[in-house]
């Protein structure tokens, strides 16, 4: 799971859309979660459930996000706010309320269930730094916060000797500890299933409105070089592991948060749209399995789609967008043909070709 701030809201949604819409939802029995900033913070969620309790785990990781407010993910420096965190401090914010979030969250559910990788990257080094299920269990809020400290915004954590900041400074989509971690469980890439989830959305569906404002420009500059940055490690990994079963591909078929709007855990008019976009784009890739990851295949092996798209985010961005289209017009159509079915027989009712006291009478009285 990627990262992104408020937008791991998406993230929640699509697994429930995974989890709620698959006949066979026991295929989401996942072995090995990886997360990255936000994906992270999910992460802290997904391993506190057991295998088999996927179910609960959304419902639980849904509720969770929809009782989240801005005020449990940071707050202003006290003795200078917004002055302190530019002169004083690492950071623009207080991230210690998002610490007590996840910390609470971990020990609400207990020892972790499923392997699992968090990254940073470690300020001293530009190394990419992983922290895995081996820590100390006292160390993984600590840990799965740590991916989350974007540079600039909150402060980097120094832990011994190495200082960590926002894992999505280097990879925000960490596959390859994924397919490690897998290794350990089967003896080949073959045996191994991969779900990614990305949170990125290159455009704004209302045009962008400049603004005079260093910081809000800036966060959207970050949006726009991670989700290309992101997908294109996606088809890199593709060609990388080419023996590894790629199944679900899930990336926002619609506008998410963007620049500063990665900061607002806002219920009502941020996290929930999320939500709902992610479960409507989860049961979309269960009705298509395997689609935009054959998507991504199909550019790794076009000249042509490369020449067109120089960039396979604008790719993914563009299949993903008409193929929400086209299922959307498939569920209208669906709609229209129920409700010719229940007009029908409700006048086959009226003219008694349906006797009283059957299940539609029934259910019409």
């Amino acid at each position: 799971m990627q990262g992104g701030g408020s937008k791991g809201a998406f993230e929640i949604g699509a697994l429930w859309g995974l989890v709620k819409n698959d006949p066979q939802p026991e295929k989401y029995e996942w072995d090995v979660v990886t997360g990255v900033s936000a994906g992270s913070l999910n992460t802290a969620i997904v391993t506190g459930f057991a295998i088999g309790e996927e179910e609960k785990m959304v419902e639980y990781a849904s509720d969770l996000f929809s009782n989240t407010e801005n005020s449990d993910a940071y707050k202003m420096w006290k003795l200078g706010g917004l002055i302190r965190g530019l002169t004083d401090k690492g950071g623009l914010l207080d991230n210690s309320p998002a610490y007590d979030l996840v910390n609470r969250v971990v020990n609400e559910l207990g020892d972790n269930k499923r392997k699992f990788t968090v990254s940073s990257v470690d300020v001293n080094s530009g190394a990419y730094y992983l922290m895995n299920d081996t820590l100390p269990r006292q160390d993984h809020a600590r840990a799965f916060v740590a991916s989350t400290l974007i540079p600039g915004v909150f402060e980097p954590d120094t832990w011994g000797n190495v200082t960590l900041m926002d894992g999505g400074t280097v990879y925000n989509v960490n596959l390859v500890s994924a397919v490690h971690q897998c290794r350990d469980l089967v003896d080949d890439d073959s045996q191994i299933t991969i779900d990614i989830i990305v949170c990125g959305y290159p455009g704004i569906d209302n045009q962008w409105e400049f603004k005079n404002d260093m910081f809000a420009n800036w966060m959207r500059y970050k949006d726009i070089a991670d989700y290309h940055s992101s997908t294109g490690d996606v088809a890199g990994f593709m060609r990388g592991f080419p023996n590894v079963n790629f199944r679900h591909l899930i990336a926002p078929s619609e506008s998410i948060a963007s620049g500063l709007g990665i900061l607002d855990f806002s219920n009502l008019t941020s996290t929930w749209p999320m939500q709902m976009i992610g479960r409507t784009d989860g049961a979309n890739a269960v009705a298509k399995e395997g689609f935009l990851f054959g998507k991504v295949k199909e550019w790794n092996e076009s000249a042509d789609l490369q020449k067109q798209f120089p960039q396979v985010g604008n790719w993914i961005h563009k299949v993903t967008k008409d193929n929400a289209r086209e299922m959307r017009k498939e569920h209208r159509r669906e709609d229209a043909a129920r409700m010719d079915a229940a007009q029908s027989s409700m006048m086959a009712e009226e003219v008694g070709e349906i006797p009283a006291g059957s299940a539609w009478s029934f259910m019409q009285q």
